[in-house]
C-alpha cells in the first residue's frame, strides 16, 4: 500500500475529476495511475478506460446482473 500526501489542490482537483466520473477518489487515483505506468502489463489483456469506469460504477452503487450470467444473456438475442 502507498500512501501520497498531494497538494490540496491536486487533491481538489482529482476529487472533481472522480466526482464527475461517478468514481470514488481513491478508485479514481488507483486507475489514473495504472493507466500511465510506462511499461505496466497486467495478466491478459487490460480493460480500457470505459470497462473500469463502468465496473468502478458497479461497484460503487452495488449492481449485479440479477442472477443472470452474461452468456445466457448474451444468447437471449440470438433467437431473434
Amino acid at each position: 500500500m502507498i500512501q501520497l500526501q498531494l497538494r490540496p489542490e491536486i487533491e481538489a482537483r482529482l476529487a472533481a475529476e472522480a466526482k464527475a466520473r461517478g468514481m470514488a477518489l481513491e478508485t479514481y487515483v488507483r486507475v489514473f495511475v495504472e493507466e500511465r505506468i510506462s511499461g505496466w502489463q497486467p495478466v491478459g489483456r487490460p480493460p480500457d478506460r470505459a470497462v473500469k469506469t463502468m465496473l468502478a460504477f458497479a461497484d460503487k452503487h452495488g449492481l449485479t446482473l440479477g442472477g443472470e450470467g452474461l452468456k445466457k444473456m448474451t444468447h437471449e438475442g440470438h433467437k431473434y
